[in-house]
């Protein structure tokens, strides 16, 4: 069970172009190295979602009538932000919650989903706030979790667990362009990209890996990477061959 589990990797929803990657074959995993590295770039044909426009309670959530569209943000130097990167470790064990793992936040702020991405290991306690003064609700699509769909008033904070790794999109159904992605990961080998595109994971033992890179519109990538006895690095840029609008993929 804990190598099946180990080997969950997420679903390919689209065929995309590696323009970078850095890895090699033959190294030994007997020791563990520093950090695993990583940038994830937006290549040229990849531009950032337009602003969605807000029509409700725009007094609270957008006084100007619009907010960015999280599901595809380029930041500084084109740094592709909101990308899980999942490095396929065999026999790593399963990601767990223990007494010590402190709780994750989602925060309803503005009338978006702030992170926008989670990442939580099964059993972990996410909370979910609403920070604003208009009734907002927690809605989840699953597939191997129980879905959820709790209305929170103002102020409102409630506790979710989820027990089995998968991707899971979120939304406020009050406030259509309110969306977010909840990853409950297999392992610890797990990350997402921050507004630069950047990312870092400890660690991993001295070896060559796959990684298996997904974004919610851009769809799912594998690259290599080696890790050394001073760590890792991990570049890519991020073309697509043709837009897509993919589902969230599951680990299987």
């Amino acid at each position: 069970m804990i190598r099946s589990l180990a080997r969950l990797s997420f679903v390919l929803t689209a065929f995309l172009v590696l323009d970078a990657s850095i890895g090699c074959a033959g190294a030994t995993r007997d020791a563990t190295s520093g950090a695993l590295q990583g940038r994830i770039l937006a290549g040229k044909s990849v531009e950032a979602a337009a602003s969605l426009s807000v029509a409700i309670d725009a007094w609270v959530c957008a006084p100007d009538g619009e907010t960015r569209d999280p599901s595809l943000l380029i930041g500084p130097e084109r740094g592709l932000a909101n990308v899980v990167v999942q490095i396929d470790v065999p026999g790593a064990p399963p990601a767990q919650a223990d007494d010590d793992a402190p709780e994750f936040l989602i925060d309803q702020k503005g009338c978006v989903f702030a992170p926008h991405v989670s990442v939580v290991a099964p059993g972990q306690t996410l909370r979910v706030k609403n920070s604003d003064k208009v009734l907002h609700n927690f809605r989840t699509i699953t597939k191997h979790n129980r879905a959820i769909n709790k209305a929170q008033i103002g102020g409102k904070e409630d506790a979710f667990v989820f027990k089995t790794p998968e991707i899971i999109r979120a939304a406020c159904d009050v406030h259509y362009w309110m969306s977010a992605v909840v990853v409950v990961k297999p392992h610890d080998f797990v990350a997402v990209t921050d507004e630069s595109g950047r990312f870092s994971i400890e660690g991993l033992a001295v070896g060559s890996y796959d990684a298996s890179l997904w974004h919610e519109r851009l769809g799912t990538r594998k690259a290599a990477v080696t890790v050394s006895d001073e760590g890792g690095l991990l570049e890519v840029t991020w073309e697509k061959t043709e837009p897509v609008d993919t589902p969230a993929a599951t680990p299987q």
